[in-house]
């Protein structure tokens, strides 16, 4: 597809009222993408616990403040509007409770660090709104319901994924066929 998939992780704390609407909804809509490598540029919490939601709306709040959301928004393709990621920490092969959290797009400018998506193969969840509760609910159904039951496993070593529209974003994690 020609479709050009560029997604990262953000949670948007102030503009979606919690509506859970997803308690109500026994199936959700997704699709599987290959994606190719991608470069990013972005604005970081730097190392944080994982689950951090303070130091990451945080983050949010001097993006907003500072213009660096909307410097996203304007040198987005206007679809895909604004992306985030968490990249956790490794170390000796194992995962951590420690992460790093970027809000991102793909424009460079002096003060932004880049962050690169490895290629692969990814199941991309749509969720109509960009509510932080339902962005949690829907990762918890993604690996407690939709992974064990799939022919798929989480992909190790890759962030978790996600990339905002205008009022809904896609939750996406990498995966590999078991």
């Amino acid at each position: 597809s020609n479709f050009n998939l560029n997604l990262i992780f953000l949670w948007d704390f102030f503009y979606s009222p919690f509506k859970p609407a997803i308690e109500e909804i026994k199936e959700f809509k997704y699709r599987i993408v290959e994606m190719e490598e991608q470069e990013f540029y972005g604005i970081t919490t730097g190392i944080i616990p994982q689950n951090d939601s303070k130091s990451i709306q945080a983050l949010y709040i001097k993006a907003i403040q500072d213009g660096t959301k909307d410097f996203f928004i304007k040198n987005s393709n206007q679809k895909e509007l604004y992306y985030g990621i968490y990249k956790s920490i490794i170390k000796d092969g194992i995962y951590t409770d420690k992460g790093i959290y970027y809000i991102a797009g793909k424009t460079s400018q002096k003060g932004l660090e880049k962050v690169k998506i490895p290629k692969g193969l990814w199941i991309c969840f749509t969720l109509s709104n960009k509510n932080q509760q339902d962005i949690n609910q829907l990762y918890d159904y993604m690996y407690t319901k939709w992974l064990p039951t799939s022919k798929y496993k989480e992909a190790l070593y890759y962030p978790q994924l996600e990339i905002y529209y205008k009022a809904s974003c896609e939750i996406c994690i990498a995966i590999e066929k078991t």
